[in-house]
């Protein structure tokens, strides 16, 4: 059975994700958050304008497993690997901490961390290359608490 197509905008797709309601991947989620700074469609056209002329790099998400979550890192990250590649990734690697030990550990962040309980945050204090704009840094359970949404 299909569900009923709907237009959204980003903070409502990633509301309604947070409240399990609709399930967004990774990759829509992701550029949800990214689109949370542009107010008005032209905005998003410009920058998708900007992206295009300056080349946007494909990145692979990589993944630990933390002792309370699953980490998805991103190029810039203090975690992420020096050389990635598809066929290097044969299982997720594990990383004797937690969370919050290997937050005070790194200091460069661009990541995904998913939480059992289905929560997740998003993190990015580093400059982006060619141009991208950075995802707006996100927890999901005090997302759900922003009245402004």
């Amino acid at each position: 059975m299909f569900s009923p197509l709907q237009w959204l905008t980003p903070a409502e797709g990633l509301k309604l994700h947070c409240q399990g309601d609709i399930y967004l991947v990774p990759p829509q989620f992701l550029e949800c958050s990214r689109f949370l700074d542009f107010p008005k469609m032209t905005d998003v056209q410009s920058y998708a304008a900007k992206i295009m002329d300056e080349g946007k790099v494909i990145s692979l998400p990589v993944g630990f497993y933390l002792k309370d979550c699953l980490l998805h890192t991103l190029p810039g990250d203090d975690c992420y690997p020096k050389n990635v590649s598809f066929a290097s990734i044969s299982e997720i690697p594990k990383l004797d901490e937690t969370e919050e030990e290997n937050l005070r550990r790194v200091k460069a962040l661009h990541r995904i961390t998913f939480f059992p309980d289905g929560s997740f945050t998003f993190r990015c204090n580093i400059t982006l290359p060619h141009g991208e704009h950075p995802p707006r840094d996100i927890d999901s359970k005090e997302w759900l608490q922003d009245p402004n949404l």
